[in-house]
């Protein structure tokens, strides 16, 4: 592993179903409240990730260098400091991955059909979905079928031996995002160019169906609430914890600094990306916006493209996590 393949990793970590989410989380706080909240999640994730790395060091340095084990794991470090108590972060893990692996499922699930179905009616292939009396055909729009198919595509990967082969899907993942990105902020620049077409639309690109944005809920039982609802999105978004020591054992020469750096880069990229698409979506739709972006959006090969690339992203994440 280098520096650039841990960064990709890393990248490939935090986005997911999170990127979908985070315009959400900034309807409910608001453009101001969201964005202090996403600076300061992605900060106290930054510091949980120094801690971590130099716990494993100074866990490192207190072996004998013949009987220094060559790979640290969560187990290694809560065995040293608290040992009555070592399986506790070990479950923690198991339970907060599993979590991320069934969210990239859900996120597969309420993907697919829908791509599928509108890639069929754009391209003349009603057929596919319809019976010849025009009754719909839900077999091949069925969310178990889709998230069947995309296990079986993921699986043989989630047996490889090491985690540096799925710096590819970091690559990957940065392409689609930018691509996501792109259709995102060109929607909020261009509304009439498909953002606004599950609402009443005038055909004018100066149109914004955005409804009550706002900097901070208006009232404080509204911005307590709203602030419950919004922090976990928050904190999830940048879920990189978890690949930290794994990156580090897999470096071609482990340092602190390279690590820092891999893990600072990544979050930084990601936060970017968050504020971008997050405040472009909620320009756009205001507090309409829903807990998977993608709804809000109609049915225009952009999005379509857009919504396959995410898939692409979401199921990579699983063999990761």
């Amino acid at each position: 592993g280098t520096l650039g393949s841990s960064i990709l990793i890393l990248i490939s970590s935090v986005f997911g179903s999170s990127i979908l989410a985070v315009p959400f989380a900034f309807s409910k706080c608001g453009w101001f409240l969201g964005t202090s909240c996403l600076i300061a999640c992605g900060l106290l994730t930054q510091l949980g990730a120094h801690f971590l790395v130099e716990s494993a060091y100074f866990l490192s340095s207190s072996f004998p260098p013949s009987s220094s084990p060559r790979c640290l794991a969560f187990s290694d470090i809560a065995a040293r400091a608290t040992p009555r108590l070592a399986f506790l972060p070990s479950l923690l893990v198991v339970v907060n991955c599993l979590g991320s692996a069934v969210a990239s499922l859900v996120v597969a699930g309420d993907l697919m059909p829908r791509t599928f179905r509108d890639l069929a009616l754009l391209s003349d292939h009603s057929s596919l979905i319809e019976h010849a009396n025009g009754i719909v055909d839900d077999y091949l729009l069925h969310r178990s079928l889709w998230v069947l198919l995309l296990l079986l595509l993921v699986l043989p990967l989630c047996f490889l031996r090491s985690i540096t082969p799925l710096r590819y899907a970091g690559l990957v993942t940065c392409i689609a995002v930018s691509y996501f990105i792109l259709v995102v902020v060109t929607l909020f620049i261009f509304p009439s160019a498909g953002a606004c077409l599950l609402y009443s639309s005038p055909p004018s690109s100066s149109y914004s169906c955005a409804t009550n944005v706002v900097s901070f809920p208006p009232s404080l039982p509204v911005f307590l609430h709203h602030l419950l609802l919004a922090c976990p999105v928050f904190f999830f978004s940048f879920s990189i914890n978890f690949q930290v020591l794994p990156i580090h054992n897999a470096l071609r020469n482990p340092s602190l600094h390279t690590t820092h750096l891999a893990t600072a880069t990544a979050l930084v990229c990601s936060g970017l990306t968050y504020l971008l698409v997050s405040l472009s979506a909620y320009f756009t739709f205001g507090e309409r916006v829903q807990s998977n972006l993608f709804k809000n959006y109609g049915n225009t090969w952009p999005l379509d493209t857009a919504r396959l690339l995410m898939l692409l992203v979401v199921a990579l994440l699983y063999p990761l996590v």
